[in-house]
Parts: C-alpha cells; structure tokens; sequence
C-alpha cells in the first residue's frame, strides 16, 4: 500500500497519539488483571474494570471504555477466566 492510498487522517498525529493510548491503556488492564496473586483478586478486579468501563462513556471516554472491554475479551484472560472459575455447564459467569 503506498502512501497516496492512505487516508489522511491515518497519518495525523493525533490518530496517532490516540492509538498509542489505546494500546497503554489495553496493555495496562491486562497486566493487572493478570499480576493478581491469588485467584480470590481475580474476580474482584475484573468487576473493577467493568466498572470502570460503564462508568468512562458518561465523562465522554468512549475510547478508554473500548481499550478496557477489548481487553477483557482478550484470550490471556479468557483462558485465567476458565481456568480458575468451577461453574456448571450451561450456567452463566457473573462477575
């Protein structure tokens, strides 16, 4: 792809800079989430950052909600989620 097919809003810096913030903030829930000691934090601080997320669209953050929920759906988590959550089958997971 050369660079006359890039739109030019790719190349601004400010997509650029929200981008990386995007990535900061992502990498960020996924290291605390995964740093927990103990699996009795686990639950607890994944609440915290579905908190987290419903509260940020109401101060206008739509980005960090979405940085934070994709983080969550990440497969790291997933796999710590079903690894150390006993539920029955057909049951929904509430945190």
């Amino acid at each position: 792809m050369e660079d006359k097919d890039i739109p030019e809003w790719l190349n601004s810096e400010i997509f650029k800079e929200m981008h990386q913030l995007y990535a900061k903030i992502n990498f960020w829930t996924v290291d605390m989430i995964l740093s927990g000691k103990t699996t009795i934090i686990l639950p607890k601080t994944i609440r915290h950052f579905l908190k987290i997320s419903n509260t940020l669209p109401k101060f206008c953050n739509i980005n960090a909600a979405q940085a934070i929920i994709s983080a969550l759906q990440t497969e790291a988590i997933k796999r710590l989620v079903d690894k150390n959550v006993q539920r029955k089958p057909g049951t929904v997971l509430r945190v």
